[in-house]
């Protein structure tokens, strides 16, 4: 907030150069203390505002991974989405049969956790989708490199929209999905996606906007992730292709 020296805002971003707008190749910049962390809305989860405020100063402090924010347009330097990329990896034995054959036999295969993720009540439609995008795409260009992604889902409806992204629900966390029959509130179930289900390529087709509609969809359609990433500057249309 204006006037406000947030504690949020100190020392998580000691010896940092803040960056005030997003790469060609990303939509979001590291967090500094130029962002508003204060300011950030997020009532359908209160969690995240508590995670971001309360949480992300001593995770940063400790080098546990590195927080993303997707900064207002409007250059005030509030935050309408961030996430949370740390380093982890995954069990061959948690991975899909059809997964496993392309992961070696006796090690867990690397990959990066998005530990956590939120957007601003204020945010645009699609928000979230780019935001895991953008994740699986900075994942992808660290060094050295990882296998794939994983998140943590809630309950079913966020399960089904990870689904329509790429992501797949862990073999023994599957399981117990099925086997409890109207679920609804309970996890946090992890999930996972390699790296080539999840980097989107420039739309080869478009839809308009009135066919986006983020709220309480049970998968996401490849023209309409394709039209939130195209809002968001993640992929071109093809008018746009030289």
């Amino acid at each position: 907030m204006p006037g406000e020296s947030p504690r949020t805002n100190e020392g998580c971003c000691d010896g940092q150069q803040a960056v005030s707008s997003p790469s060609s190749e990303f939509i979001t910049v590291e967090l500094t203390a130029e962002h508003r962390v204060a300011d950030f809305r997020c009532a359908r989860d209160l969690e995240a505002v508590k995670y971001l405020v309360d949480e992300v100063p001593d995770f940063i402090g400790r080098r546990y991974g590195s927080v993303f924010v997707f900064p207002s347009r409007d250059g005030s330097g509030r935050i309408d989405g961030y996430y949370h990329l740390v380093g982890s990896s995954l069990k061959r034995g948690d991975a899909q049969n059809s997964d496993q054959k392309h992961m070696p036999r006796g090690a867990p295969a690397p990959v990066h956790t998005i530990a956590y993720i939120a957007k601003d009540d204020r945010a645009l439609r699609g928000l979230g989708a780019a935001l895991v995008v953008d994740a699986a795409r900075r994942a992808r260009a660290f060094y050295p490199p990882t296998w794939g992604m994983t998140l943590y889902a809630n309950n079913r409806p966020l399960i089904r929209f990870y689904e329509g992204l790429g992501f797949k629900v862990c073999r023994s966390i599957r399981q117990e999905i099925a086997a409890a029959e109207g679920l609804q509130g309970e996890g946090p179930f992890l999930m996972y996606a390699p790296y080539e289900t999840l980097i989107v390529e420039d739309a080869e087709t478009d839809t308009d906007d009135s066919a986006i509609d983020e709220a309480g969809a049970s998968s996401v359609a490849p023209t309409r992730l394709h039209r939130w990433l195209r809002r968001f500057g993640l992929i071109r249309s093809s008018e746009s292709q030289p």
